[in-house]
């Protein structure tokens, strides 16, 4: 434990990431709500639920369509996905590769439609360095809304460095749209690192939109490779940041194939001392004939303080993209 202790302090030093709290080196507490309890947090509704209690699927206050399978945190077999990951220079990501032992892996089934509910509560009682590894597999044809909600049972006392991995994989004709609104912790000094990496397939469709009003420092970053014919992806994004909140947006979309669409809608609210930051690359391959991409940033700026960088980039090596 010690040399664990030792390595992860060492290599976060060398990522100079400004943490100023003292970790804790044990696993966050285990789920010990009751039923009840997670009904009066979340709400009782006719809807599918899946409770995420401190990183960990409550079974039993769960309730799901039986055309959606919700297992440990697993690595998906998909080796475009494991060439991409292998391919980056990140210590967070590959730290997360190596020890993350909370999340999930969601699969849903070939032609099921719905929508699921996933909540996440969290009462982490120290200063955790939670890994979460979440993995979502969507079958052929199948159509399904996620409402990803986050519920903090008490104001948080100390600090968190979250660092979450979602491999999401769409096959073809699937319609998946995603909408998240909060954060894991909310508290002035805690960390939230998110990276999502998404493939799809031929006719897909992914829709993701996330809203950000609560999250003192977040770093996202994005990777979607659109890698069969007709493939499309729609990222939207609204956040209001005040005093010396920090938000951070790192997208690369890579169009593999012709006839794929990608749309990016970013606006935000800047206040205070807060800083916002928009890098997203979209790459188009030679091969990637009749490519839409889109790419929109929008701020305001309320403060003489506050600051927002932008920094769209395209790299075209097709000849006929809009």
């Amino acid at each position: 434990m010690m040399e664990y202790k030792k390595s992860i302090g060492s290599i976060l030093d060398d990522m100079n990431l400004d943490i100023n709290f003292n970790l804790s080196d044990k696993e966050p507490p285990k789920p010990r709500l009751t039923k009840k309890e997670i009904e009066s947090i979340v709400g009782s509704n006719n809807s599918f639920n899946i409770n995420i209690i401190n990183g960990r699927f409550d079974e039993q206050s769960s309730r799901l369509p039986k055309e959606v399978e919700l297992l440990g945190p697993q690595k998906i077999d998909n080796d475009e996905l494991k060439n991409y990951l292998n391919k980056l220079d990140n210590n967070i990501i590959s730290m997360n590769d190596g020890l993350a032992k909370l999340g999930f892996t969601l699969k849903c089934k070939e032609g099921y439609v719905g929508d699921v509910c996933i909540n996440y509560i969290n009462y982490f009682e120290d200063s955790f360095f939670n890994q979460f590894r979440n993995n979502y597999v969507f079958e052929q044809n199948c159509h399904l809304n996620i409402f990803e909600r986050f519920f903090n049972i008490k104001e948080p006392l100390f600090p968190q460095l979250n660092n979450t991995i979602s491999q999401i994989s769409v096959d073809k004709n699937a319609r998946i749209k995603i909408f998240s609104a909060g954060s894991l912790c909310s508290h002035s000094q805690s960390k939230n690192y998110a990276s999502s990496f998404i493939t799809q397939r031929n006719n897909s469709s992914f829709c993701y939109f996330s809203a950000n009003l609560d999250s003192s420092w977040s770093q996202k970053n994005t990777h979607i490779m659109l890698s069969e014919e007709g493939a499309k992806c729609n990222l939207y994004s609204a956040e209001c940041l005040n005093e010396n909140q920090y938000s951070e947006h790192d997208i690369s979309i890579n169009h593999n194939a012709p006839h794929c669409v990608s749309k990016q809608i970013y606006k935000g609210v800047f206040d205070g001392n807060s800083t916002g930051s928009f890098n997203s690359c979209v790459l188009v391959a030679r091969d990637a004939q009749k490519t839409v991409a889109i790419q929109q940033n929008n701020n305001m700026i309320l403060s003489d303080y506050a600051m927002v960088k932008s920094n769209p980039q395209l790299e075209i090596f097709a000849d006929d993209v809009e």
